[in-house]
């Protein structure tokens, strides 16, 4: 698991350190969200900052666009919303991206 720490700086001034979690997934996979979310966690757990989880979706299924995983049991709920992207909603785009 590689995850890097980098400093980002606010239109203020001030800087602040995050940790930026990036999946690329290529194909669909019912564990995934769950995976962003477990991955998500262990990085929080190692070094005891906040974590943006963001995904790339890079699969041929224009319906799977997880985005999310959580468990609720109890009145406790648990869990992750992240952001991510579908390459394949770019495709009627190429001629646009490339200028």
């Amino acid at each position: 698991m590689a995850h890097k720490l980098v400093a980002l700086y606010l239109r203020d001034g001030s800087e602040h350190w995050v940790l930026v979690h990036i999946e690329i997934q290529a194909q669909r996979d019912d564990a995934f969200a769950r995976r962003v979310h477990a991955l998500n966690n262990r990085i929080f757990e190692q070094h005891d900052r906040p974590v943006a989880s963001l995904a790339v979706l890079a699969d041929d299924d224009p319906h799977w666009h997880p985005d999310g995983f959580h468990n609720h049991l109890f009145g406790t709920t648990m869990g992750i919303t992240f952001a991510s992207v579908k390459l394949l909603d770019y495709a009627s785009r190429i001629d646009e991206l490339l200028a």
